[in-house]
């Protein structure tokens, strides 16, 4: 709360024109004496001051768009985890794999705001270098994507709902990846959104969920930093603690009930890992129980959940109380490797983890009914490979 009362507090005085930094009134004086009343909170303080400046977007080249509504969805790639400083060679890789569609996970840039300046000036330059890589435009150029947003390209490394310029970050993220100006997107709070494709009986319905725009803060710290299980945070059982808040929970519920064969979940963190201490929807223990629950009473067959955020790549399978499992897919990093031989296993975890730069791919066999599920690496080799067939995934 402090920094976004200061955070207000500077803002005002850039916009008061008598330059005052008294924050209790925006003009001080006039020849009637009249006083203008305090914004009612940082956020509609922040909102006049974006108002009042000329602010350059970085926009990412043009791209195909989306598969057509009827378009049977045969392969997805996915990825993230990706500094646009430096390059990103196994982007060519993805575009050799000719998917139907990729998808942006989230930390599709490492543009953190650290000094506190309200116009995000590195979110927007990192935004701007990544349009200029030239194998993330022939990506971009070839694929249709969709793109979701995890800590880093919010602006705040493990940030939640209360990081005071998020709907700044929000209007970055839309502009850049060139979101239609009629889009739902651009009329709420959140960028969660849904696309179904196919027809049916080879229906496939891609869920995005929004983990940072209303996700409750502080996270519970650790009490034994570094240790296994414990890295940085402890699971809360505080139920009044969100992830997705209110409106995009009682959306995910609709959209479950959407005609689909397959459901791909995308959530920027993981859901199904038990076993770590680093962000996930375990250190929000009621909410992680609400996901499997609605899942699981919505009815929804053919749901494979898709993640990022690790830097590491791994399957999981949970078996459900129903007969048959859910599978989460998780891949990182993009080209912010940190290790190749991560030393991570978990509960739910049905392969070694892959620690080198990957991306993830999935082919759709609706001939032979099953998921064939990839982790590829810089070269386009396959460094595990999960084959799941239908009838696991309760089809």
């Amino acid at each position: 709360m402090r920094l976004v009362i200061i955070v207000a507090g500077i803002l005002l005085v850039g916009c008061n024109p008598a330059g005052t930094s008294s924050t209790k009134q925006i003009a001080s004086s006039s020849n009637e004496g009249s006083i203008a009343e305090a914004p009612s909170s940082a956020d509609v303080a922040l909102r006049a001051f974006y108002a009042g400046q000329d602010i350059e977007f970085p926009k990412a080249s043009p791209g195909p768009a989306l598969p057509a509504s009827d378009k049977v969805i045969t392969r997805i790639a996915f990825g993230s985890c990706q500094a646009s400083w430096k390059p990103i060679p196994i982007l060519d890789q993805v575009v050799a794999d000719d998917p139907d569609l990729f998808i942006y996970l989230g930390d599709n840039i490492y543009g953190d705001e650290r000094a506190g300046n309200a116009l995000m000036p590195n979110l927007r330059q990192q935004y701007a270098d990544l349009a200029a890589l030239p194998e993330f435009r022939r990506l971009r150029e070839q694929t249709p994507m969709m793109a979701m947003w995890d800590d880093h390209d919010y602006g705040l490394n493990d940030g939640g709902g209360d990081f005071a310029f998020k709907h700044f970050a929000e209007k970055v993220f839309l502009e850049f990846w060139n979101e239609p100006k009629d889009s739902i997107r651009r009329k709420r709070d959140g960028l969660y959104d849904a696309k179904l494709f196919g027809v049916d009986g080879q229906r496939v319905q891609i869920i995005m969920l929004d983990t940072r725009f209303f996700r409750s803060s502080p996270l519970v710290p650790t009490d034994e930093r570094g240790a296994k299980g414990k890295e940085r945070y402890l699971p809360s059982n505080d139920p009044n603690m969100t992830i997705l808040g209110d409106a995009q929970w009682k959306w995910f519920e609709q959209q479950l009930q959407e005609p689909a064969d397959i459901r791909f979940i995308v959530t920027s963190i993981q859901v199904l890992a038990a076993d770590h201490g680093w962000e996930s929807w375990r250190e929000f223990t009621p909410q992680r129980e609400k996901f499997f629950t609605t899942v699981e009473q919505s009815g929804a067959k053919g749901v494979v959940i898709i993640s990022g955020d690790r830097h590491v790549a791994a399957f999981y399978e949970k078996k459900n109380s129903a007969d048959y499992s859910l599978y989460e897919f998780t891949s990182s990093p993009l080209n912010m490797s940190f290790t190749n031989s991560p030393d991570e296993y978990d509960t739910f975890q049905v392969v070694d983890a892959v620690g080198v730069n990957n991306y993830g791919l999935i082919d759709v066999d609706w001939q032979g009914r099953k998921l064939i599920m990839q982790i590829k690496d810089i070269d386009g080799g396959v460094q595990r490979e999960l084959q799941v067939p239908f009838s696991k995934i309760g089809l």
